[in-house]
C-alpha cells in the first residue's frame, strides 16, 4: 500500500508497517490540530478497535487498516451518516474495482455471503455548540486468510477478499481504497442524503430474523426497514415495532 499516494491527490498519507491503532493515533493527532484529509494506513495493528469496545483482529499482511481524518461542518447528531456514506462507498468500490457484490449489515459492517468482509469505525469530537470538531473514519478490510486462521469465536462469520475473488495485487489494493475515498468524498456531504437509499438497498437484514444482542430490546425480531435516519426498524415477536438507532445485532441463520 506504500504507493497509495499515486492514486489520490490533496491528501496527506502516511504508511506504517506496525501501529497500535490507526484510529487511536489519528484521533490523538486530530486533538493536537492535525489537518483534515490526513490518512493513516497500516500493515498491522497491535490494538485494532471496533465498535462497542470490541477488538478488531488485524494480523500482519492479511488486511488493510486505514483511518481518514475529516472535519465536516455538520451537527454531531448527524455523524452517523458518515458511517452510512462510508458503507455505501465501500460497497461501490468493491464492485467497481474487484467486481465483488457485497451487502451492508447494519450499522457498520460489509458482508459477503453472510460473512464479515470489512468493518467501519467512526469516532468524533464535538464542539460546545453541538457541531462536529472532527471525525476519524476507520476501515478494516480482510484481504487474505491469516496463517493460523481466524480466532474461533468469529471464524465462522468472517471472510476476506481472496475467499471472495482470489488474490489481488498491491496496485488493486491501492485502486480499491482510492476509489473508496473518492466515492466517500463525493457523497457524504450530500444534503439530500441520497446514499441512504443505496444503504437500504444493500442491506442484508431486511425481511430477515435477527437477534438484538444488547439493551432493553434484546431478543429475536424481524427487520422491516431502514428509515431515513438510518435506524433499523424491527418487529418483535409480540408484534411491537421499534426503531433502533444504535446497538448490535446478529443474523439468525438456518
Amino acid at each position: 500500500m506504500k504507493n497509495f499516494k499515486d492514486f489520490l491527490k490533496n491528501k496527506k498519507i502516511e504508511y506504517f508497517d506496525e501501529i497500535s491503532s490507526t484510529n487511536t493515533i489519528l484521533k490523538e493527532r486530530a486533538i493536537k490540530g492535525e489537518p483534515e484529509n490526513t490518512i493513516i494506513v497500516a500493515e498491522y495493528q497491535t490494538a485494532g478497535r471496533g465498535r462497542l469496545g470490541k477488538t478488531f483482529f488485524s494480523p500482519r499482511g492479511c488486511g488493510v487498516y486505514l483511518s481518514y481524518l475529516i472535519k465536516p461542518d455538520i451537527l454531531a447528531q448527524d455523524a452517523v451518516f458518515i458511517t452510512v456514506a462510508a458503507a455505501v462507498a465501500m460497497v461501490r468500490a468493491l464492485d467497481e474495482v474487484l467486481g465483488i457484490k457485497t451487502q451492508i449489515k447494519w450499522v457498520n459492517d460489509i458482508y459477503y455471503c453472510d460473512k464479515k468482509l470489512c468493518g467501519i469505525l467512526t469516532e468524533s469530537s464535538i464542539k460546545p455548540d453541538g457541531t462536529l470538531n472532527f471525525a476519524v473514519l476507520g476501515i478494516g478490510l480482510n484481504i487474505k486468510n491469516p496463517p493460523c486462521g481466524y480466532p474461533k469465536e468469529f471464524a465462522y462469520k468472517t471472510t476476506n477478499i481472496e475467499n471472495c475473488a482470489g488474490k489481488i495485487t498491491n496496485v488493486q489494493k491501492c485502486e480499491l481504497f482510492a476509489a473508496f475515498i473518492n466515492i466517500f468524498d463525493s457523497i457524504f456531504l450530500d444534503k439530500e442524503r441520497k446514499f441512504i437509499k443505496e444503504y437500504k438497498e444493500a442491506s442484508c437484514l431486511i425481511n430477515r430474523e435477527i437477534e438484538i444482542l444488547s439493551g432493553k430490546h434484546s431478543g429475536t425480531a424481524r427487520v422491516i426497514d431502514i428509515d431515513d435516519n438510518a435506524n433499523l426498524v424491527v418487529e418483535k415477536s409480540d408484534g411491537t415495532k421499534i426503531s433502533l438507532s444504535s446497538g448490535d445485532v446478529s443474523i439468525k441463520l438456518g
